[in-house]
């Protein structure tokens, strides 16, 4: 992002224009994101409604199973109630892959969020620097005091002199 910023101070306007364009890519993807968690929510609670009933479902034929006294229908019953049990481990593992499944998505969704507020940001930061183009023509460089005493005397020194700056910053 730092690099855009750059650009856009030197008069790069077909960097705005491309983050303007990314802006408006992300937030699809974050509209498209939100959808398909909604859907993976109402998924959730369809598969969690179903556990529920095969729940009931087995312990009915367990307690069938327990009060029965004949030796077939306890052998019918004991087949329902294993049938049923094995439906809900079904559920239960389903529901567990959509669990995984939407806490990555949330992930995904979160991340591309806040990808949007930093580009959003960005954008409005670009554009407030490149309201005034007078901004950046009349800038005034000066050395500290320490760097003008060291210079002034040939001490050595990492301070740049006028003249350095000068073929650098000419306007």
């Amino acid at each position: 992002m730092i690099e855009v910023i750059l650009l856009m101070m030197l008069g790069n306007a077909d960097a705005l224009t491309d983050l303007q364009i990314d802006i408006d890519e992300q937030t699809e993807k974050v509209a498209e994101l939100e959808v398909e968690f909604e859907g993976l929510g109402s998924d959730y609670t369809d598969v969690s409604i179903k556990l529920n009933l095969l729940f009931v479902e087995f312990k009915s034929w367990d307690n069938k199973y327990e009060i029965e006294e004949t030796q077939a229908m306890k052998t019918y019953y004991y087949s329902k109630y294993l049938e049923s049990k094995d439906l809900w481990r079904e559920q239960y593992r389903e529901l567990k892959d959509i669990e995984i499944e939407r806490d990555l998505l949330k992930h995904n969704l979160e991340t591309a969020k806040v990808l949007l507020e930093k580009m959003e940001g960005d954008f409005e930061k670009i554009e407030k620097a490149n309201s005034n183009p007078d901004r950046y023509t009349n800038v005034s460089i000066s050395l500290s005091k320490n760097c003008q005493t060291m210079i002034e005397y040939g001490l050595y020194t990492n301070c740049p002199t006028y003249r350095e700056l000068f073929e650098l910053f000419d306007t």
